[in-house]
């Protein structure tokens, strides 16, 4: 009999160790559950926050290409207005025309520089 009541009290000595060692165990699973549950949620918002930061770039991107497209066009326009003034003088003598007609050329530089002076004085009043 004394055989039989210590092993039931070895028994449920070790049972209540076992309960009491899978008790930490389970703890210790769920402390760490919840550690990766919060790395989680951290990892998820920075996420979030680098595909907000990608849609900006990607906005600016586009922007800044649609700003170049218009420089480029401009630059075009500029280039044959350039193309078209060197035609235009190329294909004249004004040394001869000096010579021939002195008071019209005279005549034409003073009002062209009159009409530029007014237009900087309007923009800079």
């Amino acid at each position: 009999m004394q055989y039989i009541a210590g092993i039931l009290l070895l028994a449920s000595v070790l049972s209540g160790g076992y309960a009491m060692w899978t008790k930490i165990q389970l703890q210790a699973a769920e402390s760490e559950i919840q550690g990766l549950t919060t790395e989680l949620s951290a990892e998820r918002a920075n996420v979030a926050q680098l595909q907000d930061e990608i849609d900006l770039v990607a906005v600016q991107v586009g922007q800044f290409q649609e700003k170049i497209a218009q420089i480029e066009a401009e630059r075009l326009t500029a280039r044959k207005q350039v193309e078209y003034t060197r035609t235009l003088f190329n294909d004249h003598d004004f040394a001869k025309l000096m010579a021939a007609k002195p008071g019209l050329i005279t005549n034409r530089m003073q009002k062209a520089t009159d009409a530029v002076l007014t237009d900087l004085r309007s923009v800079t009043e």
